[in-house]
């Protein structure tokens, strides 16, 4: 019974540390995912600018607006906002930047 009990106790233990350490990365990256956008969102609404993520590669219109839907679809179901009030100013401020990106380079602040 003695090496049964060892052999137990050491499974338990290394599920318990498994679960612990993958849980922790999981939020890591959830964390890392979630603060990117919010970042990003801020950086576009204050610059009317692509993000610097966004550059890699040659300018294309088209993945642009792809990756700004995709934040603007972000924002409409994200419960992580402060209330409606501010959900409604980050996808009003996303799109009047999108509307204005169809018109000019992103990368234009000028505008």
């Amino acid at each position: 019974m003695g090496p049964f009990l060892i052999l137990l106790v050491t499974v338990v233990a290394f599920m318990v540390v498994a679960t612990f350490a993958l849980t922790r990365y999981a939020e890591a990256i959830t964390r890392r995912l979630v603060g990117r956008r919010h970042r990003e969102a801020s950086y576009i609404m204050e610059t009317g600018r692509v993000p610097e993520r966004w550059r890699r590669g040659p300018w294309h219109r088209r993945r642009h607006q792809r990756l700004l839907r995709d934040l603007v679809a972000y924002f409409e179901q994200t419960p992580l906002v402060d209330g409606p009030e501010t959900r409604q100013q980050i996808l009003d401020g996303l799109r009047r930047t999108g509307q204005a990106w169809t018109v000019r380079s992103p990368d234009d602040p000028a505008g």
